[in-house]
């Protein structure tokens, strides 16, 4: 996550630039995302999202067991 306000040309350039990439080398592609805003997205949205990435996950863990 990057706070980047003084970027050279601010009404271009994102004012926030969140990322991940999945530390797996194998799989790198998947479970990986970019998002960027700017200063036209409210404070609160940004940190709604910010939140809902950092929250707990509420999906039941993969036991290996089940069929598909």
């Amino acid at each position: 996550m990057e706070f980047g306000p003084e970027a050279d040309a601010p009404h271009i350039a994102p004012l926030w630039r969140i990322a991940y990439r999945n530390p797996d080398p194998y799989r790198r592609t998947e479970n990986s995302f970019a998002a960027y805003f700017d200063g036209h997205v409210p404070s609160e949205a940004i940190a709604a999202f910010i939140t809902a990435l950092t929250a707990p996950s509420t999906r039941p863990t993969d036991t290996g067991n089940e069929e598909h």
